[in-house]
């Protein structure tokens, strides 16, 4: 149920992404479908593991874990766009390929501040 919440969701950011409305581009090939669920099964499991660095940052805080462990629980972040290239792999639709650029350049970001 949430996957496919998800690859709704992603859908329809894939449209808002594309410049153009989604009756001008038809509608997602087969292809298309495999890759929103391949994204939405990797945005799944990024965005558990960020959800641990609150947590992580605290604990550093007070000093109940080393930061190295801080370290460690930003890796996603600081990983996020070379796993997204990696794990999901760059989509053969054009549509797709602005949305996932747009997401590899987030993650290049998280990069730049994670260092």
């Amino acid at each position: 149920m949430r996957i496919g919440l998800v690859a709704g969701a992603l859908v329809l950011l894939a449209a808002g992404y594309s410049h153009s409305n989604q009756a001008a581009e038809g509608p997602y090939s087969s292809a298309d479908v495999v890759w929103l669920a391949r994204f939405a099964g990797w945005d799944d499991e990024y965005s558990r593991q960020v959800q641990q660095v609150s947590a992580t940052f605290r604990d550093v805080l007070g000093s109940r874990q080393a930061i190295a462990a801080l370290r460690e629980a930003v890796a996603p972040m600081r990983d996020c766009a070379d796993s997204l290239k990696g794990d999901v792999r760059r989509p053969e639709s054009e549509r797709l390929r602005r949305a996932y650029a747009r997401r590899r350049k987030a993650g290049e970001t998280s990069r730049a501040r994670c260092g």
